[in-house]
């Protein structure tokens, strides 16, 4: 398509050494059925009388993970996505599909509302579609992810932002939010909504793939040295630096060492 039509790029996405490049490279992974981490930590924190559960056996390296991050590199050595996109994040790949330069985009359901407003690229031309996958038969998974809103133990305002977080997780909110921005909702039930519906189509789409093909990256209390790494290497790796065999046996070596010294 790229060729027949003089469209500059094939496929644009988040490659960037950041939080965005880690969903792009573990949506790879999982999509050529591999997995990051799995298992169960119990974490009891004597302060608060809890016990936290979180993945601590990593099982990155594998062929399947290989295989993922070799796709993603194949973007650009077949010249699919430009090698540029190893510094792009969502304003740079999105501007790139607005304006005409890109057959398609990963991205996030908050970009449909905004073809139309800028660039040259309305909703009308812009098909939504699951992430593809490495093979006939296995599962297409997109990287679950949102906004949390929390409450400062030492806030003096508890009453007042607890009464916010009411109103901002309300239907009638979380309703605006998907109309005029394609958010996709926490709350079910807006998911048969017939205004939502039929103003933004992303939006059932979004529903399904919520229930059924969405995934969390690993959930730990390292979480923030996790990211770290897999940022780092999912980069390298795209960028031509590293192997995806390098990329996956390095990050199998590091994540288990993040989990041995915290545990």
């Amino acid at each position: 398509v790229k060729e027949d039509s003089g469209t500059r790029y094939g496929f644009v996405f988040q490659g960037d050494d950041y939080e965005g490049g880690v969903v792009n490279g573990v949506e790879y992974i999982w999509s050529a059925n591999g997995e990051i981490m799995r298992g169960n930590l119990s974490i009891i924190d004597p302060d608060r009388q809890i016990g936290l559960s979180a993945a601590n056996i990593v099982v990155i390296e594998s062929d399947q993970s290989v295989r993922g991050l070799g796709i993603e590199r194949s973007m650009i050595e077949d010249g699919i996505a430009p090698e540029e996109v190893t510094g792009w994040r969502e304003d740079e790949s999105l501007d790139a599909f607005n304006d005409g330069d890109a057959v398609f985009l990963r991205g996030w359901p908050f970009m449909y509302q905004i073809f139309g407003q800028e660039g040259r690229v309305d909703q009308e031309r812009v098909g939504i579609a699951p992430l593809p996958v490495a093979e006939e038969g296995l599962q297409s998974w997109s990287c679950l992810g949102g906004w949390n809103m929390h409450i400062n133990a030492a806030s003096r305002n508890k009453d007042a932002a607890w009464e916010f977080i009411k109103f901002a997780t309300s239907p009638e909110i979380q309703k605006f939010r998907a109309l005029e921005g394609s958010f996709l909702p926490t709350l079910s039930k807006l998911y048969e909504d017939p205004e939502i519906l039929e103003a933004v189509p992303v939006i059932e789409l979004g529903g399904d793939i919520v229930r059924n093909n969405a995934r969390t990256r690993p959930v730990t209390p390292f979480y923030s040295r996790v990211s770290r790494r897999l940022a780092r290497a999912f980069n390298s790796s795209l960028a031509g630096d590293i192997s995806p065999e390098e990329a996956v046996s390095r990050l199998q070596e590091e994540l288990e060492n993040i989990v041995r010294r915290q545990t």
